[in-house]
């Protein structure tokens, strides 16, 4: 194949891309509430991996999700949620759960855990690894709490986003939760 026709093959996949996320987003709607309807799994799988796939700054991913049907546990999360209807009415809440600090640990098991799931050794990505945890050390607490959360919003976006190519809703919520508002949920 040409370089040519490869980029106009390109070019054309782009342009396909564009118009089908413009469709994706215009059908997209801020939900009241819910129907109660199930929602199958494996369109809430494609949410999460779709969300999971985001490319976060440095790669590190600085946030959890927590995949929530319970409706005990969706009950709790009601009480500290302002009361928002949603939170029970939905089959599945995806919650975002920031990192409140870059710590060493953190920092050296995600190396890890990439590392073994590429099957490359440690020290593939040592230089890196250690240019982080130089910059974090430097950086205050705040910046350490606020640059997870803004990863955080982005990943929102793209579950957001996720959610709408699979013609679901996804009530955009989101707020700052306290450790001892976490441990309650457990």
């Amino acid at each position: 194949m040409s370089v040519t026709r490869s980029f106009k093959n390109w070019v054309t996949q782009i342009n396909y891309i564009k118009m089908n996320l413009t469709e994706i987003l215009n059908w997209r709607y801020a939900t009241r509430a819910m129907t109660g309807e199930v929602v199958p799994e494996a369109k809430i799988t494609a949410i999460v991996n779709t969300t999971l796939l985001y490319l976060t700054s440095s790669g590190l991913q600085p946030f959890h999700l927590f995949l929530i049907s319970n409706k005990e546990m969706k009950k709790k999360i009601f009480l500290i949620a302002f009361n928002q209807p949603v939170v029970e009415q939905s089959s599945h809440l995806i919650i975002f759960a920031a990192w409140d600090s870059y710590t060493t640990e953190r920092v050296n098991s995600h190396f890890a855990y990439i590392n073994k799931q590429r099957r490359m050794p440690d020290i593939t990505a040592n230089k890196f690894r250690e240019m982080l945890l130089t910059l974090f050390e430097t950086q205050t607490k705040e910046q350490h709490f606020n640059h997870p959360a803004i990863q955080s919003y982005i990943g929102l976006g793209y579950a957001t986003i996720a959610a709408a190519n699979q013609k679901l809703m996804l009530h955009e919520w989101m707020v700052s939760v306290q450790k001892n508002q976490m441990n309650y949920w457990n």
